[in-house]
């Protein structure tokens, strides 16, 4: 199973049959239990998870270099013992400055120490700030050569410059192929140290993020437990679109791209975004749309739809 283009959750908690139900319904596929934290194990039950029709794997943190390869070893460990579907490590601060000398190799290392076979994630920080020129100069080779891809933290509710948009930008710049990366968004309020103490998105926000950033089904949501009935519902744009059929010409087919952004806008409105703020959002949609396609019939469309609503171009 592939994760990476896919919607799916973190958690630190047990999550009832229920609740993985519930998540499923939401078009959620994947879900990680936290299994590791430094030199703690943590032991969950996967099997709700698993009935529910969710790829349940699990997820840890290392916090520095010397304990990778121990981290790593420990949490494939856990993986192996708990029937884990994918593994994902979380390095953030540690993992600066890692890219000359593939100083992240040794996570790798150790979970193939550890028994892990398959692909490793990496999860890790937002992007820098001005992250056209800045780079935080991470080692995400390592795991890319596992097969694995890049969740990135793009809490843009807690700091400015972490916003889907920016982290698109940043990832790929730096060498993160696009359908290799994942936009991870929080439902929790900010933490006190951040740039904006207690400021909390609802999933309708994320969403609007979201689009903004071109993300389809590619976000993981930090974490399930956080998640109220109005976030989840507020994702649907995102978590319930269909996947693109493997070898579709995705070019080709984007005059469907406005019919799903009206879809969109129609679910916001139906949840209570002013009109105004739904007509920014319509006319960002689509024009993104407008730049993409190819066919001049619908081309033509698309600008009488937008000159008519009298939007100007983003």
């Amino acid at each position: 199973m592939n994760i990476i283009p896919t919607p799916g959750l973190l958690t630190v908690t047990a999550q009832d049959f229920n609740r993985c139900t519930l998540l499923r319904q939401h078009g959620y596929e994947h879900l990680a239990f936290q299994a590791q934290n430094d030199a703690n194990l943590i032991d969950h039950d996967l099997t709700s998870a698993k009935s529910a029709g969710l790829y349940a794997g699990v997820w840890g943190v290392s916090y520095r270099i010397a304990d990778f390869h121990r981290d790593g070893q420990a949490l494939a460990q856990q993986a192996k013992k708990l029937g884990a579907t994918h593994l994902t490590m979380d390095v953030e601060q540690a993992a600066k400055g890692t890219r000359s000398g593939r100083g992240l190799k040794p996570v790798v290392d150790g979970c193939r120490a550890g028994g892990w076979t398959g692909p490793i994630h990496l999860n890790t920080m937002g992007p820098p700030v001005n992250p056209d020129v800045n780079d935080y100069e991470i080692d995400v080779q390592s795991f890319l050569e596992t097969g694995g891809g890049v969740f990135t933290q793009a809490y843009a509710n807690e700091t400015d410059s972490f916003t889907p948009e920016l982290g698109v930008r940043y990832w790929t710049r730096v060498g993160v192929p696009r359908d290799r990366l994942n936009i991870q968004v929080s439902l929790y309020a900010a933490e006190s140290d951040k740039e904006h103490p207690g400021r909390r998105y609802d999933g309708a926000k994320w969403s609007e993020l979201l689009s903004a950033a071109g993300v389809a089904r590619e976000f993981s949501v930090f974490m399930a437990e956080a998640a109220k009935d109005e976030d989840l519902a507020g994702l649907d744009p995102h978590s319930m679109r269909a996947p693109i059929p493997p070898g579709v010409d995705v070019a080709a087919n984007r005059v469907t791209e406005l019919a799903l952004a009206q879809e969109t806008v129609d679910h916001w409105r139906r949840n209570g975004m002013p009109e105004a703020k739904l007509q920014r959002q319509r006319q960002t949609l689509a024009w993104r749309v407008l730049q993409v396609t190819q066919t001049a019939a619908n081309l033509d469309a698309i600008k009488a739809d937008l000159d008519a609503a009298g939007a100007p171009k983003p």
